[in-house]
């Protein structure tokens, strides 16, 4: 095996691989890559933990000798980032030893024979969908950072897709929050489907995304789901479980005069600011008369801070608490100058909307004040 590569080109690539082969690591060759030259310009890079797979297919402008390996995915990674930017590697297989050359640097890494690398292979019947990259990676971003981490509920680790009637709606909680965001499918489907991706999976495919108008190809199995964009190919193992019932939540009766709509920038900032003095609860408390919010918070230290904001409200006097850190997460999906808050009393959750934008959701639990 022999080529020729840019640093910056191999080196974006091994940045998102890497991420998956350090992932519950098992064995030897599941913190490798695998490196493969087929057709002498087609490179394909791999990288796996059982669970997930990430995979990327290159096109090179120079011949090369096909052959396959694999090395450790970090030190191959390290190596080439030590490298100056813009400059030309050559990496050549030799002996069982992975050669990487860059102007006057030379290093000999150890490999495991390709033959040993396990694949992840979908063998049962396949849905297939299609969606705009940048429109789903809008879904991720929206609503990602709701997940939980570790919960012993598996199926909160992850993220509910809902198909149905040509709409793709993504849905995350860990049962503080709750954040949903919809968009319309570019293909036609005559089936309903609802799965769920564990976090692993979206975070990976959180930072391959970008935003361009390329098509996102879905193939999704009983036990997997195989997703293609920008000759990435992320294969992830579903979880099981049946994800917790949430529409109700959204159906509550939020009251008409009960909307807050302020300057999402404003608050955005006002929260940044109140919150240097949050404790370990990362509570903060909004104060809602007419027209008025107050944003306080007192700490365990005895340490007060307020913001008093001029907002659209016409609505009871209330007093809510809540994690400063799942109301930024929510504002910072508004693109619109003003978000709307609904607010039913000081013991209910709220949903945040955006002014003009009704595709995204967030629902947040109140704290205890």
């Amino acid at each position: 095996m022999k080529f020729q590569i840019q640093r910056e080109q191999i080196l974006s690539i091994l940045q998102k691989i890497y991420l998956v082969s350090i992932q519950r690591a098992t064995a030897p060759i599941l913190e490798n890559i695998l490196i493969k030259i087929t057709n002498k310009t087609d490179l394909l890079i791999i990288g796996t933990n059982l669970d997930i797979e990430l995979k990327k297919n290159i096109k090179l402008t120079s011949c090369s000798e096909n052959g396959e390996t694999t090395v450790s995915a970090k030190k191959i990674l390290n190596v080439i980032r030590s490298f100056s930017p813009k400059t030309k590697i050559d990496l050549i297989l030799k002996n069982e030893k992975l050669l990487i050359f860059c102007k006057q640097i030379k290093f000999s890494l150890s490999t495991l024979p390709a033959k040993n690398f396990p694949s992840i292979n979908i063998l049962d019947n396949q849905k297939e969908i299609s969606l705009i990259e940048n429109n789903f990676k809008m879904l991720l971003e929206s609503t990602y950072f709701a997940m939980a981490n570790q919960d012993v509920r598996s199926y909160l680790n992850g993220m509910l897709f809902e198909i149905k009637t040509n709409c793709i709606h993504v849905i995350a909680t860990n049962g503080h929050r709750l954040s949903r965001a919809k968009c319309a499918i570019s293909s036609n489907i005559d089936f309903d489907y609802a799965i769920i991706i564990p976090r692993n999976g979206i975070l990976n495919l959180v930072r391959i995304l970008e935003n361009t108008n390329k098509t996102v190809k879905f193939n999704i199995s009983k036990k997997y789901i195989c997703i293609s964009v920008s000759g990435y190919t992320l294969t992830s193992k579903l979880l099981e479980g049946k994800f917790p019932e949430y529409n109700y939540i959204f159906e509550k009766n939020y009251l008409d005069n009960n909307i807050i709509l302020v300057d999402c920038t404003m608050l955005k900032n006002a929260l940044k600011r109140i919150s240097i003095l949050s404790d370990k609860s990362n509570s903060i408390i909004l104060s809602l008369k007419k027209n008025c919010m107050i944003v306080y918070i007192k700490n365990i230290f005895h340490e007060k801070a307020e913001e008093i904001l001029e907002i659209n409200y016409i609505g009871k006097f209330i007093e809510i608490g809540f994690n400063v850190s799942y109301m930024l997460d929510a504002l910072n999906t508004i693109k619109s100058n003003k978000v709307k808050i609904f607010i039913i009393n000081s013991k209910s959750s709220i949903l945040i909307e955006d002014e003009s934008d009704f595709a995204i959701n967030h629902i947040i639990m109140p704290i205890r004040i």
